[in-house]
């Protein structure tokens, strides 16, 4: 079995890459120990492990247990080319994401931004040579909303919750939709902005509040839940061979 893991900043997910093509995630603890049991759990020969922070990963212990083992890091060979100016400082996460909309990018001459709609808001361009070029990041929808109850006196925690009315009609509701109203056309900003400047752009949408957005957001985009770990697997295969 070759499989990938994502170690976030709010939660680990173990994607299995099956002969098909087709990808099965689940949440896994975040421990070496429950990385090593997953291995052994699912049979796993090769892994990829794209994580936040190198303490929740034994290589030592994976190496000997794993036929093949790649931890992401900037000097790991990819199939596209890195034109950031501090590839070590770029997320992990950001690097699979661009090799997965790069591996199902079938008109190589288009241009692709990727938005990743987690903890954090990442807004990343990958030209149609394969060069990732760099983009934004900013608060997700939930650190919004956590920032507003922190850094004042008086507003209230509130957890998103869907919405018909543009205008909130109290605290709870006003709080909702200047955080993630506020987060959706901030993206649809920045893809006028880069649609002013780049011929022929694709939009992919991916993370835990994709689903939410992509039914508020006006342009054109094309969902993929498990973008990171499509590109995952394309990097696993890429330094397999």
């Amino acid at each position: 079995m070759k499989a990938g893991l994502d170690i976030g900043n709010s939660r680990s997910k173990l994607g299995l890459y099956f002969d098909d093509g087709t990808i099965e995630t689940k949440e896994i603890e975040r421990s070496p120990e429950a990385i090593l049991k997953s291995v052994n759990k699912y049979a796993i020969e090769e892994l990829i492990v794209s994580s936040v922070s190198g303490d929740l990963v034994d290589d030592v212990m994976l190496m000997k247990a794993l036929r093949h083992f790649v931890f992401l890091t900037h000097h790991t060979p990819l199939p596209i080319v890195l034109k950031y100016e501090t590839p070590e400082t770029l997320g992990r996460d950001r690097m699979a994401l661009a090799v997965g909309a790069w591996s199902i990018n079938k008109k190589r001459s288009s241009s692709w931004l990727i938005l990743d709609a987690g903890t954090c808001i990442t807004m990343d361009v990958l030209n149609g040579e394969g060069e990732f070029l760099g983009g934004a990041i900013s608060p997700g929808i939930a650190m919004r909303l956590k920032a507003m109850h922190t850094f004042t006196a008086n507003l209230p925690f509130v957890n998103l919750k869907d919405w018909e009315d543009p205008i909130g009609r109290n605290t709870e509701e006003a709080l909702i939709r200047g955080a993630a109203q506020g987060a959706v056309c901030e993206i649809e900003g920045y893809i006028e902005r880069l649609k002013s400047e780049l011929e022929d752009l694709n939009v992919i949408l991916t993370g835990g509040d994709a689903t939410f957005i992509s039914k508020k957001i006006n342009s054109k985009i094309f969902l993929q839940p498990d973008l990171l770990h499509v590109g995952l697997r394309e990097i696993l295969k890429y330094n397999a061979e």
